[in-house]
């Protein structure tokens, strides 16, 4: 999670500049658990 969180130009091209609302650690837990 730790690392998602720090590639934030990677997550910004993806998302959009608001994705620290979209992908919250919450959000990326869930995400992972998925997989």
């Amino acid at each position: 999670i730790d690392i998602t969180l720090v590639l934030e130009p990677l997550m910004e091209n993806a998302l959009g500049p608001d994705w620290k609302k979209i992908m919250t650690r919450d959000r990326i837990r869930e995400i992972y658990e998925k997989l």
